[in-house]
């Protein structure tokens, strides 16, 4: 029982580590048409975004390089998307694709977010 709450806890501990690694960026698009909330955990390689002009939140892949941050998900079944930030500039490219659908691209910029309280 103790080894089993040793791990439970230890596992605990790691986990929260990774959520506290968390990076937010805020994304405009230049034609100022969406604003989007992005929470990245680099060590779970996993994204969260919140769009505050169109609905909801999705969790995406997300794949980190030297240069970049690569973030794909699936919106829909019809519907993919994949953002791109440029970690240096912090200028990004959304594609947003899919079966029958008008492939979308939108630029825009992102800066990293700080909380208000």
């Amino acid at each position: 029982m103790k080894i089993f709450l040793g791990i439970t806890l230890l596992s605990l501990f790691i986990n929260l580590g990774a959520i506290g690694n968390e990076i937010k960026l805020t994304c405009m698009a230049d034609n100022k048409s969406a604003t989007t909330e992005i929470s990245l955990y680099p060590e779970l390689k996993q994204a969260l975004l919140y769009c505050l002009s169109c609905s909801g939140d999705s969790k995406a892949d997300l794949v980190i390089s030297d240069n970049r941050y690569d973030l794909y998900w699936n919106v829909t079944e019809e519907l993919h998307a994949t953002f791109t930030i440029n970690r240096v500039t912090g200028r990004y490219n959304s594609k947003w694709e899919g079966e029958n659908i008008e492939t979308n691209i939108s630029p825009g910029t992102c800066v990293k977010s700080t909380a208000n309280f």
